[in-house]
């Protein structure tokens, strides 16, 4: 059995985690229309729609807690892409930029790389018997990973989401541009939405 004082600072740490990670993040959205928008390069069209980690149905849980990951967490985007097939997304050509052009923010590839703090806090939580729900959100994040964007080939519409990972939750974002890159028939073609 762990020390008292041991359990006791790894119990504070998953508050705080929880406190971090999980309730309302109450930083302040981009200052953005959180609207659906067009763009098309050559023979593929494809649309974004810039959403809300707190909002979105694969996020809910019981209380004013998200299941997997608040605000703070990631800037989220459903997108679709239209066109010669087979379609694939290309996540080394995708790329956020915030408020100025340039480097901009990666995309998480899978799923499973946006939940890995929930995930080393769920394992954490069990490995130490400390009381809390952690494993069971991780076993119910099957929506939201079943709603990312494939990696694999598909079949026209390509859809789902894309996530990217915040490094400054406080940066206040007042434009940003989202660009998607997609394999159509094997070719490659950027998408870009200018969100301002």
């Amino acid at each position: 059995m762990p020390p008292t004082s041991e359990r006791a600072d790894v119990e504070e740490e998953l508050d705080a985690f929880r406190a971090y990670w999980l309730a309302p993040a109450r930083v302040a959205p981009p200052t953005i229309d959180f609207e659906e928008r067009l763009a098309e390069a050559g023979p593929v069209q494809g649309s974004a729609l810039p959403i809300r980690a707190e909002e979105a149905s694969w996020n809910t849980w019981s209380g004013d807690e998200s299941r997997l990951f608040n605000n703070r967490a990631a800037h989220l985007f459903r997108v679709e892409v239209r066109g010669p097939g087979p379609l694939r997304w290309v996540p080394g050509g995708t790329s956020l930029e915030l408020n100025v052009e340039g480097d901009g923010l990666r995309p998480a590839p899978a799923a499973d790389d946006v939940l890995g703090p929930l995930l080393i806090w769920a394992k954490a939580q069990a490995e130490w018997t400390a009381d809390g729900d952690l494993v069971e959100r991780t076993r119910a994040a099957g929506p939201f990973r079943s709603a990312y964007l494939p990696l694999s080939a598909e079949d026209s519409p390509l859809e789902g989401l894309i996530a990217f990972p915040i490094d400054e939750p406080d940066h206040h974002v007042v434009a940003l541009r989202l660009t998607v890159e997609v394999e159509a028939a094997g070719v490659r073609h950027q998408l870009s939405w200018l969100y301002d």
